[in-house]
């Protein structure tokens, strides 16, 4: 049986000298860009099948949400903390990451 083998994040061009960058580099960018070393993993639900999250609550008590929308369409999105909330459009194919501090 044949193990699957992981997209590469970034291929070498090595006739024009260039890197390619694939759409996993980017979206690995909004988990080590802003969910840092020693963030825990902390209750995170959506209302809607349409979008995939996680949140994470840094050392810094900062909390760090990424909202996934892998469909064809601009989803209206709606994030709460606690009293406190925003709404966003997250246009189709897209990653977004959010910083807030829970008081």
């Amino acid at each position: 049986m044949l193990a699957s083998v992981p997209e590469p994040s970034a291929m070498a061009d090595t006739k024009n000298n260039s890197l390619l960058f694939q759409s996993s580099y980017y979206y690995i960018g909004h988990f080590s860009r802003f969910i840092r070393p020693g963030a825990r993993r902390v209750l995170c639900a959506t209302t809607s099948e349409a979008v995939e999250a996680t949140a994470y609550k840094n050392i810094d008590e900062s909390i760090a949400i990424v909202i996934f929308n892998p469909g064809e369409k601009t989803e209206d999105v709606r994030l709460d903390f606690g009293h406190n909330g925003t709404s966003t459009l997250l246009p189709a194919r897209s990653i977004a990451s959010f910083i807030t501090h829970i008081s």
